[in-house]
């Protein structure tokens, strides 16, 4: 329908000034309309409160409006919506049903959030082999992120048989993407693989990609082989020496022995021995450790979700400069999750982060001054500072905000 297609135009600035407010009011004549994409549309505006007054229920009521006419994208979000308890009370069951019924039409999102949901049991039997089903769908299509859980299946052998060829193989489908994480995953698969690919250049490539991108045990790593000038014994250690270490009381290893049992990386997977560490590393004061608490708190992974609990440990990370925990405070505070909702503690929590060059911040930053203050002045600052790091929304908002103000 060309109404919606009007809305797209002005939302993504595409042959004509980025305003949100008229893409609001095209999408709202295409939705009344019933077209599907429309309702959709403005799903998305609602739930990011762009041209529109911030607005989960709303959100909901456009999102579900397009998801009875079977569209896959407001179906996984309504699906995202109730698993992670956004504007509404978490129900893993209903997260299941509406992603199921985005993934068997071939939403690869929905595919990729239902392996999760396959794999921790949240609101459906735990099963492995379903997971690995539903992530190798997923990653066929080329996400990365069930490219990167279906290594990790494959590493650990569950719901597969254990293979670090194979995990290497989706390993670097997701790698190339340019995440840090899976950089780092394929770096130390490749450094403990018993197959003939153990190769320590190879290492050596994805760890250096990971720990430029900031990826702190990456960076770590690289610490001990500076002093060492040494790669295959001591450039990664092994998991004896960071148990040595951290029953002798050593914060950073006791997080990286949590993060070994969270992923099952030389050790048996457990989530409540991962929890053990972290939470010894957190409680001596180790910001990295707390993030990694506050961030199995906010994704429910071996402990009852808790959004106020996550809250608590990302304050103790993030009050210590930890960049991750700052940018997913001010989140919370934008958003009103686990904490009571505040723009101005959003700006706070932002701010620390953006000052430290996260371009995240510095967009959502420049949002709120736009969007909720108004203060066009400081808004352009953060725009521009995000935009010079290569953030295509803030650029698009620069333009927006800079022709409005145009005498």
């Amino acid at each position: 329908m060309a109404q919606n297609s009007i809305g797209v135009m002005y939302a993504n600035g595409e042959g004509v000034d980025q305003d949100y407010t008229e893409a609001f009011r095209w999408y709202t004549m295409a939705a009344e309309q019933r077209n599907a994409d429309a309702q959709c549309n403005l799903g998305v505006m609602y739930y990011d409160g762009e041209g529109v007054e911030q607005s989960y229920a709303e959100a909901l009521r456009w999102y579900t409006l397009a998801a009875e006419q079977e569209h896959t994208i407001a179906q996984n979000s309504i699906g995202w919506m109730y698993t992670n308890g956004s504007g509404i009370n978490q129900n893993y069951t209903e997260g299941v049903k509406w992603c199921t019924r985005a993934a068997i039409q071939g939403n690869v999102h929905a595919q990729n959030n239902l392996g999760i949901l396959c794999r921790d049991g949240r609101g459906i039997d735990q099963s492995d082999s379903d997971a690995v089903k539903w992530y190798t769908m997923a990653a066929k299509q080329g996400d990365a992120e069930a490219q990167y859980d279906l290594g990790f299946m494959y590493t650990a052998g569950r719901g597969v048989d254990q293979s670090d060829i194979k995990a290497i193989k989706w390993y670097t489908l997701a790698a190339k993407q340019g995440d840090a994480q899976h950089q780092y995953e394929l770096g130390i698969t490749y450094h403990n693989t018993k197959s003939a690919l153990q190769n320590d250049m190879e290492v050596l490539k994805w760890l250096t990609k990971a720990a430029e991108q900031g990826h702190t045990a990456a960076q770590n790593i690289f610490a001990i082989w500076k002093e060492t000038q040494q790669i295959s014994e001591n450039l990664l250690g092994t998991i004896e020496w960071y148990i040595e270490t951290a029953e002798q009381g050593n914060p950073s290893s006791q997080n990286q022995l949590g993060w070994a049992y969270q992923n099952g990386r030389g050790v048996q997977q457990s989530d409540v021995e991962a929890i053990k560490w972290y939470t010894m590393a957190a409680n001596e004061g180790d910001a990295t450790a707390q993030f990694n608490i506050g961030w199995l708190y906010d994704n429910g992974q071996g402990v009852d979700g808790n959004n106020m609990e996550a809250a608590k440990w990302y304050t103790k990370s993030a009050v210590q400069g930890y960049v991750a925990a700052q940018l997913r405070l001010g989140y919370m505070y934008k958003n009103g999750v686990g904490v009571t909702q505040s723009y101005s503690e959003a700006v706070k929590w932002y701010t620390m982060a953006a000052q430290k060059g996260d371009s995240n911040a510095q967009y959502n930053l420049g949002w709120i001054y736009d969007s909720v203050f108004k203060d066009d002045s400081e808004a352009i600052k953060w725009y521009v500072i995000a935009a010079g790091q290569g953030d295509a929304k803030a650029e698009a908002n620069l333009r927006r905000v800079l022709d409005k103000n145009k005498p």
